[in-house]
């Protein structure tokens, strides 16, 4: 509209095997992916995501980045901070929009 095009993030990719591993701030609004890791040494940070539904296996959405990370799991919709964001690996889908 007035000339202003959104940038396109840098995504900072990891390799395991034939995957390609990245960050969930790495995801753009509206993609989906699959939880590979959680990349943290607190066992409370560890806790909290599994008992909202976000472990290793599991399909997520991400909804909205700003100013919270919005995740769809399951049938709910759950908001997490970009510390916690950070610290989610997951391989993203093809078919994610």
């Amino acid at each position: 509209m007035f000339g202003f095009r959104r940038k396109r993030r840098k995504r900072n990719r990891w390799r395991k095997g034939n995957t390609v591993t990245l960050p969930l701030i790495a995801l753009e609004d509206g993609e989906k992916g699959i939880v590979a890791s959680l990349n943290t040494k607190h066992n409370e940070k560890i806790k909290k995501l599994m008992a909202i539904g976000i472990l290793p296996g599991t399909q997520l959405q991400l909804i909205r980045s700003f100013p919270a990370y919005v995740l769809r799991v399951d049938n709910t919709q759950v908001a997490v901070d970009k510390d916690i964001a950070s610290e989610i690996y997951v391989t993203p889908l093809d078919d994610s929009k």
